[in-house]
């Protein structure tokens, strides 16, 4: 099967709607999650109906940063490169990956706890989320 690539614009915009979502807000001193954008390809199949995409995301975590409760409108599934990852969605357990680990998290369920507990080292990991092509926003911040 050949995948089709995706436009520039449409990379552009996932990255800039995966950055604001898991930027903080406050000031340079703050630790960050950092998203870069590796790909994005429209996918040959349909779910439900609707066109898909696979997006490829590398994405850094300062020492100490996490992100806010959210959610995916795809089945994301990770591999971390280095560092430690703490990860927690729907009711499941706190669980602590390390580098050479893998995770999964289905679609549209509650991301509770993703964050780099080290003080010293950043965690780094790359993941692929299958979502609608349609989707707006790949992060959805959980209401407070």
């Amino acid at each position: 099967m050949k995948l089709q690539s995706v436009s520039s614009a449409i990379l552009f915009f996932i990255s800039v709607c995966c950055l604001a979502a898991f930027t903080f807000a406050a000031g340079a001193a703050e630790p960050k999650v950092h998203v870069k954008v590796l790909r994005a390809d429209e996918l040959p199949v349909k779910q439900n109906g609707k066109n898909m995409t696979a997006t490829m995301l590398d994405v850094t975590l300062d020492p100490l940063a996490g992100s806010p409760p959210h959610r995916h409108p795809g089945a994301v599934s990770g591999y971390i490169l280095e560092g430690t990852f703490e990860f927690q969605v729907g009711d499941g357990p706190l669980q602590t990956f390390r580098a050479g680990d893998t995770f999964f998290e289905p679609a549209m369920i509650l991301h509770r706890i993703g964050r780099n507990p080290d003080p010293e080292k950043r965690t780094r990991f790359i993941v692929t989320m299958v979502h609608p092509s349609d989707a707006r926003q790949l992060v959805i911040p959980e209401p407070k």
